[in-house]
């Protein structure tokens, strides 16, 4: 798992016990309502809550690493990003593909392979 020197410092300190009074008073970060930093670790790691992220991130699979040098994903300004490349042709056919989906709700991970698109219907 790859995370800013922030994001690491903030999941240390969370693991630890500490609060956001503490995390401040201790390493001059400031944790804001829907903080950028916090939402990319749960969008690293899949989760949607602090107890989550608790759970299933382990520091020691953790490499830290400048934002621009992260690979498989892309930050604007302080937002994570996921971006995907894509051509007319694929877009017309997820298009397709979508309008035959009558659950609104399923999620699909969708992959882009050299030549072509891929998609995998979740939790089926």
């Amino acid at each position: 798992m790859f995370q800013t020197e922030d994001e690491f410092i903030i999941l240390s300190a969370i693991k630890i016990g500490l609060n956001n009074t503490e995390i401040k008073e201790k390493f001059g970060i400031e944790l804001i309502k829907n903080d950028s930093r916090l939402n990319a670790l749960y969008q690293k790691y899949g989760v949607c809550s602090i107890n989550e992220l608790l759970q299933i991130a382990d520091l020691k699979k953790v490499e830290v690493l400048p934002k621009e040098k992260i690979p498989y994903y892309q930050y604007e300004g302080s937002e994570l990003v996921h971006k995907i490349k894509i051509c007319k042709k694929d877009m017309i056919n997820l298009i397709k593909f979508f309008e035959n989906v009558s659950d609104s709700e399923q999620e699909y991970e969708i992959m882009k392979l050299f030549d072509r698109i891929e998609i995998k219907k979740l939790n089926s």
